[in-house]
């Protein structure tokens, strides 16, 4: 899982395993190892009593979860990704994506890349 951070923009980017693993336990996690006993850990979790997606920060750990249904539409369709706007104060907002991850369009494929989801415009679906 990929975990890119850009100002007041969160996202994550799942493999077909981690979006398969996602589907069969409702979450998936990794970890940013920095030294004995500093890690960065963040997960993507699914919950029935979630209403809007939301991201939270405690510790040195990132948790996201979205709503289930939302997730189930996204797991199994071809859709590309969720976009969810949380209000953090201030009149600021924290946009949170998850997405699948594709194979790169403009390159040779790498082994990083081999759990990648398919391109679509290499597969003629776009």
């Amino acid at each position: 899982m990929k975990l890119r951070m850009q100002k007041n923009h969160l996202r994550l980017r799942l493999s077909q395993g981690e979006v398969a693993t996602l589907e069969r336990t409702g979450a998936v996690a990794e970890a940013i190892t920095f030294g004995p006993g500093a890690a960065l850990r963040y997960s993507l979790e699914v919950s029935d009593a979630c209403t809007g997606g939301k991201a939270t920060l405690e510790g040195t750990s990132i948790t996201i979860v979205l709503p289930r249904e939302q997730a189930e539409v996204w797991l199994h369709t071809d859709e590309e990704g969720i976009r969810v706007d949380q209000a953090v104060g201030g009149g600021a907002v924290l946009t949170i994506q998850v997405e699948k991850d594709y194979a790169c369009l403009h390159r040779p494929a790498t082994a990083g890349e081999a759990d990648a989801f398919p391109h679509p415009a290499r597969t003629g679906a776009a």
